[in-house]
């Protein structure tokens, strides 16, 4: 099978895979040409900056033996100055000579060598310019004399200018060899993807005429359906209508209280104490929680059977964040709220976070009697061992319980179990629970025994990357 029968077979997506695949190829080579001729243009620079330091030392010699020189002769405290501005000014550019070398081993050894020579003739300079200073004798013709180390040093010093030289000529034949790669690359990589993508334009082409000849085909078969459509979109506009209008009255009464929280932050703040600007801080915190919750709740039930937005959920934590909100609620409560450690879930976090707090708020709202309420929450079964693709948790407590005779009404909507004067509650927290989890496509259940406590169990897709 020819390549071109192959691209007719497959259409347009072999196409962009091969075009995508190339230029990825393309871009890496490009980036690999680039690098190279970057660090090759670093050397050349490297080779210019060791020369250059060469030269700058050998003034610096120049100018301490010059003025060396003049002092002895003439007294001069002009060259005095110049000779101590050069002392001082040699270790830095042996230090700096010593680093750029490092890589170059035979190139470090000679730096180490005139490093070796200048400080026997600065040692030397020195001790007759001490002799000068205290007034002692010295005779004129020793700056001249031979034995210093000038004619070394100048002998070694061209030693490694000619090494670097010969460094630099061949780091930059390396560096015009590779960006003329580099060209070579981007001219025939440009003319290759100009030549993929013509062909990917030729195929999408052929792709659309394609499917507009079957659009067309289809079209009858569509008018028959039209009026359905219309229906479902009016009904559609109709109910995202209404979702806005139910948002709109139930976020007004938030925003009082977040508008009035924020102007009691900023009017009042320095009038409260550090708990009440933490209460105020919960206030402000709640209610945009609150605000977050009523948004999504509108959209899940907007979309309708539109897949939740599935994450990776701490179940610990976010069990442990719900416990504590429910404890600032409930603080004149004796209440002990256990939360074992929990694996983690699959779904959306803000639809479970829902799950653990109407489960733990009902706990909470039916041991209200108990002396000493306990709850407790965990997980049951090995399903690591058992390879289960859910994860099964639970919420248990020594309330009131229920009667399992009148199970098969405990998740239905506005149906109770309990008189409203014992413990109010519109009956609709239950059945908030089933639906979000049978949307995680998990399941709900619950046991009970009365005046010893319930016990839910739902369950959830693993969060743990296994299936």
């Amino acid at each position: 099978m020819t390549i071109i029968s192959r691209l007719k077979k497959h259409g347009v997506s072999a196409i962009f895979w091969i075009a995508l695949s190339f230029l990825s190829f393309l871009t890496f080579i490009s980036y690999k040409a680039h690098t190279r001729a970057y660090d090759n243009w670093l050397w050349v620079e490297h080779a210019q900056q060791v020369n250059l330091e060469i030269e700058e030392l050998t003034t610096l010699y120049l100018s301490t033996r010059t003025a060396w020189r003049n002092y002895l002769t003439a007294g001069n405290e002009i060259d005095l100055r110049i000779y101590e501005e050069s002392i001082k000014a040699i270790p830095s550019k042996i230090a700096s000579l010593e680093s750029l070398t490092k890589d170059n081993m035979q190139q470090n050894e000679r730096i180490k060598a005139v490093s070796l020579l200048l400080k026997q003739d600065i040692s030397l300079i020195r001790g007759y310019m001490a002799q000068k200073k205290s007034g002692q004798y010295v005779d004129p013709a020793v700056p001249f004399a031979p034995g210093l180390n000038w004619e070394k040093f100048k002998y070694i010093t061209e030693v490694v200018q000619d090494a670097e030289k010969k460094l630099l000529a061949e780091r930059s034949q390396k560096f015009k060899n590779s960006t003329d790669r580099l060209a070579r690359t981007l001219i025939a990589g440009s003319f290759a993807s100009f030549v993929m993508l013509t062909l990917v334009f030729y195929f999408l082409n052929k792709e659309v005429r394609q499917r507009r000849a079957a659009q067309e085909a289809l079209a009858e078969s569509e008018r028959h359906f039209r009026l359905v459509a219309e229906a479902e979109q009016a009904a559609n506009k109709e109910l995202e209508s209404f979702s806005y209008t139910v948002s709109h009255d139930l976020r007004a009464p938030l925003r009082a209280i977040n508008g009035f929280s924020r102007i009691l932050n900023e009017d009042y703040a320095d009038k409260l104490d550090d708990e009440g600007r933490r209460l105020l801080k919960v206030i402000r915190d709640n209610s945009n929680r609150m605000g977050s919750l009523i948004d999504d709740l509108l959209a899940f039930s907007r979309l309708g059977r539109k897949p939740v937005a599935a994450a990776r959920i701490d179940m610990t934590a976010l069990a442990e964040a719900v416990k504590e909100d429910l404890q600032n609620e409930s603080k004149d409560r004796s209440m002990q709220i256990i939360i074992h450690p929990l694996p983690p879930a699959l779904g959306d976090p803000v639809l479970i976070r829902q799950v653990w707090i109407n489960l733990l708020a009902n706990a909470i709202k039916f041991t209200g009697h108990a002396a000493s309420a306990c709850i407790e929450v965990g997980t049951i079964g090995n399903t690591e061992q058992q390879g289960s693709a859910n994860h099964v948790y639970y919420v248990k407590d020594n309330g009131v319980g229920f009667d399992m005779r009148y199970y098969d009404k405990l998740f239905g909507i506005f149906h109770r179990l309990h008189r409203d004067d014992e413990f109010p509650g519109t009956g609709v927290g239950l059945a908030i629970v089933q639906r979000i989890v049978i949307r995680h496509n998990g399941r709900v259940w619950a046991e009970g025994v009365v005046d010893q406590g319930a016990t839910f169990f739902f369950e959830l897709p693993r969060g743990d990357g296994r299936e």
